[in-house]
């Protein structure tokens, strides 16, 4: 049997168009959505492995230890700059596919993580790092959702009062993104 005749659109019953036509919807159809899956994992690995070789080079280039290479933020240090920049432009151009920019930056701190350990480009890198501590019983850091809104809102009301406009604002869409119905009190 196909998977037509075992799915729901199999069971619809038309008066107003042809249903013979039904069928070459579904099977075209779905065949299109297999191929856009298929297109999508393969773009996710292109991605990673152009992302790692990005990774390498920096690696090759890097000319101090480890330690001394990664202190620092984006305002103090090139390399995490250069690599903050990177993941905003990939984000601006859709290069990452639909995504925010707050998971750019989760995506650059992923960066950063397997650059340390030395593995390919990972975007759960840091989900697989905490899942690898909980199974050898490690304390992570309980953090929920919740929290994580209420702290936001901790630090919006600091940007506030430091007038730091620009920051509240993108503070701001971070809070009505993770709850679309925050209301600034």
């Amino acid at each position: 049997m196909s998977r037509f005749l075992e799915s729901a659109t199999a069971t619809v019953e038309a008066t107003t168009f042809d249903t013979a036509l039904i069928e070459g919807l579904f099977n075209e159809s779905a065949n299109a959505m297999a191929a856009l899956d298929a297109a999508e994992s393969n773009a996710i690995e292109v991605r990673a492995r152009e992302i790692t070789r990005i990774m390498d080079s920096m690696r090759v280039r890097m000319s101090v230890p480890m330690a001394q290479f990664l202190k620092g933020n984006a305002k103090t240090n090139t390399a995490r700059a250069d690599i903050k920049v990177l993941f905003e432009a990939l984000t601006a151009d859709g290069v990452l596919g639909e995504i925010s920019p707050n998971t750019a930056s989760m995506y650059a701190s992923n960066y950063w993580l397997c650059f340390e350990e030395g593995i390919p480009f990972d975007v759960r890198a840091r989900i697989k790092k905490v899942e690898k501590a909980k199974l050898k019983g490690t304390p992570t850091k309980k953090v929920d959702v919740e929290k994580y809104g209420k702290e936001l809102i901790k630090v919006l009301a600091m940007a506030r009062m430091l007038q730091r406009s620009d920051d509240a604002a993108a503070l701001l869409d971070m809070i009505v993104e993770i709850d679309p119905e925050f209301v600034e009190a």
